[in-house]
């Protein structure tokens, strides 16, 4: 039951994390106003707690999980999920940067600086969709020896 429990947390991280980037590109669709810059402020903080919520939860999986940790450990795929999740945290440093430069500026950012910074949240999701591809595929005892 705790792994149950464990997996039913980390995937409302997940989703939630997949949420957070949605909602980001969304409120960057619209035109820039400081009730959008306090929201996306917001989001993001969402963000970042569903991020490191998702890494703990997956590791406690790991070590209390029904699969042994080798399961994991020993699986290139798994690392490859890993490393999917390592290449979007770093892409997320950007578009947190200028959230928070927006907010400390105290005045709203062109239409070019939010179409820049949309592109870059989209890229970012494009990568992140990898993630439950490589979960899926390691799920399903792909990549274990």
């Amino acid at each position: 039951m705790f792994d149950a429990i464990l997996a039913i947390i980390h995937h409302v991280f997940v989703f939630s994390l997949a949420g957070c980037l949605v909602g980001q590109w969304l409120l960057l669709m619209g035109t820039p106003s400081f009730s959008v810059l306090k929201l996306l402020g917001r989001v993001d903080a969402v963000y970042g707690i569903a991020a490191t919520g998702s890494l703990a939860v997956g590791v406690a999986r790991i070590f209390w999980g029904v699969k042994p940790a080798s399961f994991y450990t020993n699986n290139p795929v798994f690392w490859t999920k890993m490393a999917v999740w390592g290449v979007v945290a770093i892409l997320s440093i950007f578009p947190t940067i200028r959230f928070i430069q927006w907010g400390r500026r105290k005045e709203i950012p062109g239409v070019a600086e939010f179409v820049a910074v949309r592109k870059y949240v989209f890229f970012e999701i494009l990568v992140f969709t990898l993630i439950p591809v490589f979960a899926a595929l390691m799920a399903r005892g792909y990549g274990y020896r």
